[in-house]
């Protein structure tokens, strides 16, 4: 059986950044075409005459990629650093803050029903901070626990029972 996993080559997953190098130029091969319908669509005339106006509209082009390979980075680093779980609740608080300041600067209509999401959406936010700080604390004070003698004892008693399955292992 041994000799079978070792035959068999590693697959090791795929890092973040990793996963990262491979979507970018599938995006790009994706989205350039797009782009470049886009571009068609503007006022041709201006577009082949107008050499500062076709620099400042691929400008702006280029500063959103940027923007969005940034955010991609950025969301990476969050998943890596902390969890996926967490990562859908900032997503879950993004939006509701997005829907919340164009409400607030370009007056969209917000329904009953959309509140009643919204205020669920903020409450399991809320939900999942207290819980996330409530583990955090219990770990601190577990941490900071002086080692009594009933700790000392269950310790030397797993030590023993790790040595006995380890000779156990063996035979």
């Amino acid at each position: 059986s041994t000799e079978s996993q070792q035959q068999r080559p590693s697959v090791s997953p795929l890092g973040s950044i990793q996963v990262l190098y491979y979507q970018a130029p599938i995006s790009f091969v994706i989205l350039s075409p797009l782009t470049f319908k886009f571009l068609r669509n503007l006022p041709a005339s201006r577009l082949a005459s107008d050499a500062e106006y076709r620099t400042f509209t691929l400008g702006l082009i280029l500063v959103g990629a940027i923007m969005a390979f940034i955010l991609d980075m950025f969301n990476l680093l969050m998943v890596k650093y902390s969890s996926a779980l967490s990562s859908s609740v900032a997503g879950c608080f993004k939006t509701a803050v997005i829907v919340l300041l164009s409400w607030l600067f370009f007056r969209n209509t917000v329904t009953p029903l959309n509140l009643i999401g919204y205020a669920v959406c903020i409450l399991g936010v809320i939900a999942y901070n207290i819980a996330k700080y409530m583990q955090l604390v219990e770990s601190v004070r577990l941490c900071a626990l002086p080692p009594t003698e009933a700790s000392d004892t269950e310790n030397r008693n797993s030590a023993q029972n790790n040595v006995n399955l380890a000779s156990l292992s063996k035979v």
